[in-house]
């Protein structure tokens, strides 16, 4: 619960989603938090079953560092054909 709720500081202050970058075929949404706890954080969250609107956390990426705006900008793209790469900015 303690990562969520640092994570809604900024969560969503960048966004980007991707087509099999966790699961074969399955959506997930990359949400840049560039405040959370001080040094920013990455969450990759996977939508819910058909017909749920809802997102759910699968894993969190924090910054290297204090002040570093981890999450501030990000990209997910495969430049080689060999599955997505997330691209954070620091």
């Amino acid at each position: 619960m303690g990562v969520i709720c640092s994570l809604c500081l900024s969560i969503g202050f960048s966004l980007d989603s991707g087509h099999s970058i966790m699961a074969s075929g399955g959506l997930t949404v990359v949400a840049g938090a560039p405040r959370a706890n001080h040094n920013g954080a990455v969450a990759l969250l996977k939508k819910e079953p058909e017909g749920s609107t809802r997102l759910s956390l699968v894993h969190t990426l924090q910054g290297p560092g204090l002040g570093s705006s981890f999450g501030y900008d990000l990209a997910v793209v495969d430049l080689n054909h060999d599955g997505y790469c997330c691209g954070c900015t620091f």
